[in-house]
C-alpha cells in the first residue's frame, strides 16, 4: 500500500503535464488557423 500511495502523486503529475501539453498544443494550432484565415481573407480583397 506504501508504494501506491507514492505511485498517486506521480501519474498525477504526469496526468497534469499531459493535459497541459494538449491543451497548448491545441491553443497553437487554433491560433495558427487564424492566422491563415486571416490570410487569406486579406488576398481575397487585394
Amino acid at each position: 500500500m506504501e508504494a501506491a500511495i507514492e505511485f498517486v502523486p506521480v501519474v498525477l503529475t504526469l496526468l497534469l503535464g499531459v493535459v497541459i501539453g494538449a491543451g497548448i498544443g491545441i491553443a497553437i494550432r487554433n491560433f495558427s488557423n487564424k492566422k491563415n484565415k486571416n490570410n487569406k481573407k486579406i488576398r481575397i480583397k487585394k
